[in-house]
């Protein structure tokens, strides 16, 4: 299975948030040259609410090669403090839709969720730590997708997942 953004824009023709495509939509064709090479499966990168659902409903659309996950990437932990209802309403809102998606088959993990210090422009410190340890408690209770190898201090959390290390050499 390979972890991929295949909600990003780009698969839409759209590059860095311009608003004129650069080519036709061609997610399904990036879907049957990766099959054409032995790529099977897609674990479709949930970034926040949003995208998030648009990666379940991309599962949908690929039955049995995607598969989706729920939560909220470092670089959009911010999104936790500007929602409607604050933090901890998100917070639920994902959970319930990561455990109904891992009921309906479209959800595999709880991610892409962690910490990412060397793009604090997007989102501080401070705020990756704390809904960082929060979404790491609502993953230890289904299977988790975690962006870096960053473990909460003096944590026993049990966790099943995937660590994805962007800078790994």
């Amino acid at each position: 299975m390979v972890g991929i953004n295949l909600t990003d824009s780009t698969y839409q023709g759209f590059y860095n948030h311009h608003s004129t495509p650069s080519h036709p939509p061609d997610l399904p064709s990036v879907i049957n040259r990766a099959a054409s090479v032995g790529v099977r499966k897609f674990m479709v990168t949930g970034s926040d609410l949003a995208q998030s659902l648009k990666a379940i409903d991309l599962a949908r659309q690929y039955p049995g090669q995607c598969y989706a996950t729920v939560g909220v990437h470092p670089c959009s932990a911010k999104a936790f403090d500007e929602y409607d209802g604050g933090g901890e309403a998100l917070l639920a809102e994902l959970e319930r839709v990561a455990r109904a998606g891992i009921e309906e088959g479209t959800v595999v993990a709880f991610g892409e969720f962690g910490l990412d210090f060397d793009r604090l422009g997007y989102c501080d410190r401070e705020t990756q730590e704390k809904w960082f340890a929060k979404q790491l408690e609502v993953a230890a209770k289904v299977w988790c997708f975690s962006h870096r190898a960053f473990t909460l201090p003096n944590s026993d959390t049990p966790l099943s997942g995937v660590i994805h290390e962007p800078n790994a050499r």
